[in-house]
């Protein structure tokens, strides 16, 4: 939970503080040291910053911001907005600190950052930690990057930034282009949304089986989802299940209530595909407005992120089926070590491990594997370990994956149901496991389409 603003903690940041500041002759954020400590929240958390960031001779980057992320995990929806509106502000006060010259943005969520951009006071350097959103930010005015893979492919960034720079954005976006190709492992290396759209090809059919013949589909509004819906709605449509609506709303939303109100009582049940914040405002505004109807989740609708949360509509998540890479019951002598694992190294974690959790440890586990397997030879542009990583067979808690032509993750996948413990908990159980299910969805080559907010149509 993050911190409240007390004397104590004041004290114990500006300590902090002051023992790693170092001087350094440019006023430059790439210069500047970092600092990245328990975020204080509360009325006068900005308070908490005022001084030791004042009483500071050199140039300081604040790392990170994470406004979303950092709020109180089992909260209600108003308790999550009240806290990332402070948090907003408290970045923004601190921005007019003369020797306050940046912040890296890690917030995951492209509306949030869009916003930052636009709020932001003049000099103030807004640089992301997010890799695959490096070349949007830049595109809408970001500074730069602080970035994982940049020091494996430092001479594709730094060329991208220099002609983004140089105001020549179709060389900077070919540079992109052609780095983004050399992804080895695309399902895996960055968590890339294909293998969970794959999931949700076989979720259209347990809708259909639990008799959901119209629904609505709720979702965000970027590629993500579309992809997300597309998974659904493709094999839901084939199979002869109609979509009357599609509700296409902002990343960062917090007002459900016209979306709630166009929801039409001919559907047997709503396909919600959000996550985070905007799935728990959802959930608790539609509880408000005495909703009824059963859901369909998306990958991460019903993650353990959701599961844990206070609100209201909690409890009637009871019997949401939904598609992902994990599912908590599991009881495969694999994944339940990799339970083991997670609870002894976060014991104040979530009761099971979430779907970020299993697809971040996969990711480092292909990067690790991919090194051993050429004994960390990187030369030639990462050739060897490209091609490591290209033929690998990757054995993971929830079963192997490889590769197709394409670098997709072909893998295992489920579908799940929500129930409730006998301590009263939220888990997801098995209702179906999925082996080899690739990115194609079923469909062969030259029919499949990229889903977007048209594509999918069954009315």
């Amino acid at each position: 939970m993050p911190a409240t603003c007390t004397p104590a903690s004041c004290a114990a940041l500006a300590a902090g503080t002051a023992a790693t500041t170092r001087s350094r002759s440019r006023a430059n954020a790439a210069d500047a040291p970092t600092k990245d400590h328990p975020t204080p929240t509360g009325p006068s958390s900005g308070a908490c910053y005022d001084g030791p960031a004042a009483a500071q001779d050199v140039p300081l980057l604040r790392l990170s911001y994470q406004v979303w992320k950092q709020a109180v995990k089992k909260h209600d929806a108003a308790g999550d907005e009240a806290n990332e509106a402070m948090m907003r502000a408290t970045l923004l006060r601190l921005a007019e600190l003369p020797n306050v010259v940046g912040v890296k943005d890690s917030s995951g969520n492209l509306a949030q950052s869009l916003d930052l951009l636009r709020q932001r006071p003049e000099g103030f350097a807004v640089m992301t930690g997010d890799d695959a959103l490096f070349y949007t930010m830049l595109a809408h005015g970001g500074d730069g990057g602080i970035l994982a893979s940049a020091h494996v492919a430092t001479e594709a960034f730094v060329a991208v930034h220099e002609r983004m720079a140089a105001n020549d954005h179709h060389a900077a976006r070919a540079v992109w282009a052609r780095k983004r190709a050399q992804k080895a492992i695309r399902g895996l290396l960055h968590g890339d949304q294909r293998l969970l759209d794959q999931v949700l090809k076989e979720l259209g059919k347990a809708a259909l089986d639990k008799g959901y013949k119209r629904v609505m589909v709720i979702a965000e509004d970027y590629a993500f989802p579309y992809s997300q819906v597309q998974g659904f709605m493709t094999e839901y449509c084939r199979l002869g299940g109609k979509v009357p609506l599609k509700a296409w709303v902002p990343l960062g939303g917090k007002d459900y209530a016209s979306v709630i109100a166009r929801i039409p009582k001919d559907v047997d049940a709503l396909v919600v595909v959000l996550g985070g914040a905007d799935a728990v405002n959802f959930l608790n505004q539609y509880e408000q407005a005495g909703g009824d109807k059963p859901l369909v989740g998306g990958s991460i609708t019903v993650s353990q992120d959701i599961l844990n949360y206070k609100g209201k509509r909690r409890d009637s998540l009871v019997g949401t089926i939904a598609g992902a890479p994990i599912a908590d019951a599991y009881e495969a002598p694999e994944f339940r070590a990799f339970v083991a694992d997670y609870k002894k190294n976060f014991p104040d974690g979530y009761p099971s491990p979430s779907l970020f959790a299993l697809v971040y440890y996969i990711n480092m586990k292909a990067a690790l594997d991919g090194l051993e397997l050429v004994k960390g030879d990187l030369s030639d542009g990462q050739k060897k370990y490209r091609e490591a990583l290209t033929k690998m067979v990757l054995k993971t808690p929830v079963g192997d994956v490889r590769l197709d032509g394409n670098r997709q993750a072909i893998g295992t996948t489920f579908i799940t149901e929500v129930a409730k413990d006998a301590k009263g908990g939220l888990y997801n159980k098995v209702l179906r496991k999925i082996d080899g299910v690739d990115q194609m969805l079923g469909q062969k080559k030259e029919d499949f389409q990229i889903g977007s907010r048209d594509v999918p149509n069954c009315p």
